[in-house]
């Protein structure tokens, strides 16, 4: 659900992250990288690893609290936001005011009451707002995106931001976490597969069909459905899959026929130096894909458009450079997810948050398509003056609406990224 770098628009480009560039007579002369992390486990001891961990997430929790105004959190329930406010809680930090939003629509989206614990164990001053399928909200969500990023939790984080504005103007924030500290089940399912001999990886293809839909947060049956379609590919490519909206072969089906690319779908990710550990190699091609071009950019847009500075101490340089270097059996331990930073802090965070199954920042769309947001949507999804039809095919657009509208498949998704494809397309016409 977004471009990777550097974007979308031919003849624009960007720097890397952690690169320089330097502008002689109005043109880029030279670039290059001042630092990229790698992932590569060392040698390391639990007895040394716990206390270190601890250490330097809090020097880089206390190092980002100076502010001249009113600094707060954003507080989901979950385990690295929840160190966050008890490592500001920790340094000091006086008269704390956490936020956090909840959902009335869709079972398992919604994380307030988790955040409430959270806000009672610490202390803060808690707010709390609930998001629901409002025409305005998206509206000035997909206004707020300069670019074209379908990644649904921005319209959350507009809503959280706009409801913190009115309180701090910096927050801080547990992004990053699970990109340094393995905190995706998607890695999980790639270290499981990876121990299934290639040959029955490729046999279980045939039983991606017979998965039933299932409702609720997270769509399970469609997930174990990617994961016994795409299990037999290599490490970094089903990785990469399994972050996709949708198979690259049905999302080209939109496409005009006649402009549909005639090569195999590129994924546009090349590591310096692949790992041979296949944890280390996945979280390296997460590091350089979905942090950037997703999680850190939805953010950026988000809270800048109400002129509020996100802090996020797990992407400080010093954790960041120790969370990538930690062994195998520091990140993932059978099926626990960060399992030293979890032990770094079982004792002074409640077993009930720690042991908490991992869960997103999701928005139940796939409802609001089909409910409160169905004639928003539907009218401008297939507007037949659309710039969408310039570059797909209307019946397939089509197919895929009534398919969502019908219960045959959950698209939710899908139409929110053809929605937001739509809206960048008629703002770069005007």
């Amino acid at each position: 659900g977004y471009a990777r770098a550097p974007r979308i628009l031919r003849g624009v480009k960007q720097l890397d992250p952690g690169s320089y560039g330097v502008v002689r007579e109005g043109r880029l002369a030279e670039a290059g990288r001042y630092w990229r992390p790698a992932a590569r486990p060392r040698e390391i001891s639990e007895k040394d690893a716990l206390p270190l961990i601890r250490e330097t997430v809090k020097k880089a929790v206390s190092s980002r609290l100076e502010s001249d105004v009113l600094l707060g959190a954003f507080l989901s329930g979950g385990i690295d936001s929840t160190i966050v406010v008890r490592e500001m809680r920790e340094a000091g930090a006086a008269d704390l005011h956490t936020f956090s939003v909840g959902f009335s629509d869709g079972e398992g989206y919604d994380e307030s009451p988790w955040a409430k614990k959270v806000a009672a164990l610490f202390g803060t001053k808690h707010h709390e707002q609930i998001v629901e399928g409002d025409e305005a909200l998206l509206s000035s969500v997909l206004s707020a995106l300069d670019e074209p990023m379908a990644d649904s939790s921005a319209i959350g984080v507009y809503a959280l931001t706009r409801h913190a504005r009115k309180g701090i103007t910096v927050a801080l924030g547990g992004d990053g976490g699970d990109e340094v500290f393995c905190g995706y089940e998607r890695f999980t399912g790639v270290e499981l597969t990876e121990k299934i001999p290639k040959v029955f990886r490729h046999a279980l293809r045939s039983l991606a069909p017979l998965v039933p839909n299932t409702k609720g947060y997270g769509n399970r049956g469609d997930r174990l459905r990617r994961v016994l379609r795409e299990g037999w590919r290599d490490s970094v490519e089903k990785l990469l899959r399994w972050q996709a909206m949708s198979p690259p072969e049905d999302a080209l089906l939109l496409i005009r026929p006649e402009l549909r690319p005639t090569e195999d779908f590129p994924w546009p990710l090349s590591l310096e130096g692949k790992s041979p550990f296949h944890l280390h190699e996945i979280l390296q091609a997460n590091f350089e894909s979905y942090l950037p071009d997703d999680l850190l950019v939805k953010t950026d847009r988000m809270t800048m458009s109400h002129g509020l500075e996100l802090r996020s101490p797990f992407l400080a340089r010093e954790v960041i450079e120790l969370g990538l270097s930690l062994p195998k059996e520091g990140l993932l331990k059978g099926r626990t997810l960060k399992y030293w930073l979890k032990t770094a802090y079982r004792g002074i965070i409640p077993d009930e948050i720690l042991d908490r199954r991992k869960h997103g920042f999701g928005m139940p769309v796939h409802l609001w398509w089909r409910g409160k947001l169905q004639k928003f949507a539907g009218e401008r999804l297939l507007d037949s003056s659309s710039p969408l039809w310039n570059h797909l095919g209307r019946e397939a657009v089509q197919a895929l609406w009534d398919g969502h509208q019908q219960g045959n498949f959950d698209a939710g998704q899908r139409i929110y990224g053809l929605l937001v494809l739509g809206h960048w397309l008629r703002r770069i016409a005007k």
